[in-house]
């Protein structure tokens, strides 16, 4: 083994054990410290700024002295460190100006612990990520640019200690889900890092968070944020840290997919407003896709933020709605961080990429400058439950205009179903003018089972396939229905169901009742139709290998079985 083959081995026997949270001995760690010393400028990623004449890297510890020339990470780099000391006097800049820049801003990791005793200059869309511990008495400034003319946000607040007054805004508001109220803190009341709140101002420029304190710290660490199950289950929350977090790392966290149900809901406000009316409403985000809503009250703005882009990561400062299922608290920790999507404009980001285990259809309403988004989904792990990140209910945003699908008489903006052979899916709206309404597919991806789709008007009696880029047109009365259009559903049998029946699960009809044949304890039973209306769900006792149950089945229908986590289709003949 030559030289540079065993430097290479070493390199990343260092790197694996350091990055797998495995005691690494420190003395095996380099250091660095700032000088500033390079006559072509303050970058960061220029070798002869450093003593040791190279860009520092995740394995160096890192001083920064107070010196004549403070070091600046430019837009779009990501630096990253072990530990960093910032000495008093010093100050650290993470590039990117919303008035002079495009792009992404500067992203700094710090894989070990920080000592902040100067400055820390995070211009807006910056990143910092921080893995360890925060100590020392220095400051940490930071800000976000939103649009103005009393357009509103949910935002947070990654800095601890600041309070209401501070923010600077003219609207600020918290929600009750009890009273499902919104209520005016009071500028005394400090916000706290992981709590979401809505922030408005009347200014038509950019609106800063103000930058002019001296004791800012970031918030770190593991952060818990109290939600409840009281009336409607809806909490205002907010990511905690001075970077994006990761959706997907946030909703699979062990206790966050215990108290809530895997949605988020983000709020576009759809431009600048036209006296009373307010062109927002909800952009609702989860495993199956994004669906949004949006009203443009006449000043042609509604579109400028899209909301239709979802990139799976909430950026800092960004707050947004979660649905409690109980009563407890929702966690925000360290490996949720990610760097590089933490734009000013990335409040809302792409789609997710398509996958073959799963069919979407999204379809949109839009007239009389109204705009909602539905998603039907057939997904192998879906069922006729509430299912976690799969199915959401409908939060409406706008009192113009709601679209939904329905099922079990609740409404839904992304519903979620198995493969069936055949299916319904009723559709419901509720506007408030009459007038003329296109009824348009977004987007149509299929599962390797070639499932078709058409829409049923009960009004007319027409059956129409619904392919991509498909535009219907309807004239549509004011007020609320839910009778005129369905969704039916074709397609092959779902094999991966099928393949999930146990060969010790049997299927009987007894004097019509129907005999299961199970080797178990007690299970929960459900039964359903191919609409979605469940018929039985109760637990039943195994004990004796077998159970009769009665659930009133209609002959020649077609029902879906589940028996603990074994599910199946049958024909009740």
């Amino acid at each position: 083994m030559n030289t540079k083959t065993i430097s290479v081995v070493i390199y990343l026997l260092l790197f694996f054990t350091y990055h797998s949270g495995f005691a690494f001995d420190k003395s095996g760690i380099d250091f660095a410290i700032w000088t500033g010393a390079s006559t072509a400028g303050n970058s960061w990623e220029d070798p002869e700024n450093w003593d040791t004449f190279a860009v520092p890297t995740s394995f160096d510890d890192i001083t920064i002295p107070a010196t004549d020339n403070d070091p600046f990470i430019s837009a779009a780099t990501l630096a990253e460190v072990d530990d960093l000391t910032i000495e008093a006097g010093a100050k650290l800049t993470l590039g990117f100006d919303p008035f002079t820049n495009g792009g992404s801003g500067a992203s700094l990791k710090v894989h070990g612990n920080l000592v902040n005793d100067g400055v820390i200059d995070m211009l807006s869309s910056a990143s910092l990520v921080l893995l360890g511990t925060r100590t020392g008495s220095g400051s940490t400034l930071m800000s976000r640019s939103l649009t103005g003319s009393e357009t509103l946000y949910i935002m947070g607040m990654p800095l601890e200690g600041i309070t209401i007054g501070d923010l600077g805004a003219d609207f600020v508001y918290t929600y009750n889900n009890t009273t499902q109220l919104y209520e005016v803190p009071s500028s005394s009341t400090v916000m706290q890092p992981g709590k979401g709140y809505f922030v408005g101002s009347r200014a038509s420029t950019f609106f800063f968070f103000n930058r002019d304190r001296t004791d800012n710290t970031i918030a770190y660490g593991n952060i818990d944020v109290d939600v409840t199950d009281n009336t409607d289950g809806f909490n205002l929350i907010a990511n905690p840290y001075p970077t994006a977090i990761d959706v997907a790392a946030f909703f699979t966290n062990t206790n966050n997919s215990t108290v809530t149900t895997g949605t988020a809901y983000l709020w576009n406000d759809g431009g600048t407003n036209s006296g009373a009316l307010r062109g927002g409403d909800y952009v609702t985000v989860n495993s199956m896709g994004t669906a949004t809503g949006r009203f443009d009250p006449g000043t042609g703005v509604a579109g400028l933020k899209d909301p239709n882009r979802f990139d799976g990561a909430f950026n800092s400062f960004q707050g947004f709605f979660v649905e409690a299922n109980q009563n407890g608290v929702v966690s925000f920790t360290p490996d949720m961080q990610v760097t590089g999507d933490n734009d000013t404009n990335s409040f809302f980001r792409e789609t997710q990429e398509s996958d073959d285990q799963r069919s979407i259809l999204k379809l949109s309403l839009r007239g009389n400058n109204h705009y909602n988004e539905v998603i039907i989904g057939q997904d192998h792990q879906a069922t006729f439950d509430d299912d976690y990140s799969m199915d959401a209910k409908k939060l409406t945003g706008n009192g113009r205009m709601s679209f939904y699908a329905i099922h079990d008489e609740t409404q839904y903006s992304i519903l979620a179903i198995p493969f069936v052979e055949r299916g319904r899916v009723d559709l419901g709206f509720d506007l408030s003018d009459v007038g003329e309404y296109e009824l348009s597919v977004e987007e149509l991806s299929m599962a390797e089972n070639s499932t078709s789709y058409f829409l049923i008007d009960h009004l007319t009696g027409e059956r129409i396939e619904l392919r991509n880029d498909a535009v219907l047109n309807f004239t549509l009365k004011q007020g609320f229905d839910n009778r005129r259009f369905s969704v039916e559903i074709s397609g092959k049998p779902n094999n991966t169901l099928e393949s999930q029946l146990n060969p010790r699960l049997g299927i009987e009809k007894v004097n019509d009742l129907l005999m299961l044949n199970h080797r178990g304890n007690s299970e929960r039973v459900l039964i359903s139709d191919l609409q979605g209306r469940v018929l039985f769900d109760q637990v039943v006792d195994f004990s004796y290998g077998q159970s009769i149950v009665d659930a009133s089945l209609r002959e020649g229908e077609i029902y879906l079985l589940q028996v603990g986590s074994y599910r199946s289709k049958f024909v009740w003949d």
